[in-house]
């Protein structure tokens, strides 16, 4: 089966078609669509709005004290807070979320950040923390309070909020996958392991676990018989909107030349 992180696929065709995924114009209509001679509204034709870190709450308390002490910068670039998923979805209509992903495949490794420790607090009281799994959070041991700890229980909100409202625009997932900072690490903090395919394939097994097929929009759905993927869209186009309504697409922001795509050597930190 192709991976869905061909949501690292997907991504080849968001970068190679040129077609941003948060704004673009109506107003300039896809090559592929002009091609193709068709008058329907496309997906990428469309505005929409989108959250930067839609999960982020900011630390509060002794927390936020040590968080500071290990970073006097934090008040910067930490302090802001978003309501709920489901509240961006329905009262803000949000139609991107972006999430931070750390790997965390045998679970716990995230559960007693530096801040708790030097506060002189015990573990995050959370048992979705103890479990393997893709966790989110903004920074690992300095600024992870999260309104959904899991990539799985952030998608769940969605699924939720989706199914109750089936005709929306599509919602894509902006996942950005993270590692530890060396500098906490040396100061006692977490050490995540590195991205390789089998982390990708967990990232894939957990998207299925909450999407059904007819629910996601992947490469495979855009890519034609006998055409690449970059053709496929440059030649073919995106999908309708219309039939697009009530599904989702994910895919990977990480920079770097074929870090995502290629992921057979280790992604910058």
């Amino acid at each position: 089966m192709t991976r869905l992180c061909a949501i690292a696929a997907t991504v080849v065709a968001l970068a190679a078609s040129g077609v941003a995924t948060t704004v673009v114009s109506p107003q300039q209509p896809a090559r592929a669509a002009e091609s193709s001679g068709g008058g329907a509204v496309r997906m990428n034709q469309i505005q929409f709005l989108g959250a930067h870190n839609a999960y982020h709450r900011e630390m509060q308390g002794v927390e936020l004290a040590e968080s500071i002490k290990i970073d006097p910068g934090y008040p910067s670039w930490g302090f802001y807070s978003h309501a709920s998923i489901p509240d961006l979805l329905g009262r803000q209509n949000i139609r991107s979320v972006e999430l931070d992903l750390l790997p965390d495949p045998k679970g716990g490794l995230y559960r007693h950040p530096l801040a708790r420790k030097r506060a002189g607090l015990g573990p995050i009281d959370d048992p979705a923390m103890a479990a393997p799994g893709m966790k989110v959070l903004h920074v690992a041991d300095q600024d992870y309070n999260s309104t959904c700890r899991t990539l799985v229980s952030c998608m769940q909100q969605v699924r939720t909020w989706s199914r109750a409202n089936r005709q929306h625009v599509p919602i894509i997932f902006q996942l950005e996958l993270k590692q530890t900072d060396d500098r906490w690490e040396r100061l006692g903090g977490a050490e995540s392991p590195p991205w390789d395919p089998a982390l990708l394939d967990d990232i894939d097994r957990e998207i299925r676990s909450v999407f059904s097929e007819t629910e996601l929009i992947t490469a495979d759905d855009l890519r034609r018989p006998g055409l690449t993927l970059e053709q496929s869209v440059l030649t073919r186009g995106w999908p309708t909107l219309d039939s697009a309504r009530g599904k989702v697409m994910f895919f990977f922001d990480n920079g770097g030349p074929g870090a995502i795509r290629d992921n057979d050597r280790k992604l910058e930190r």
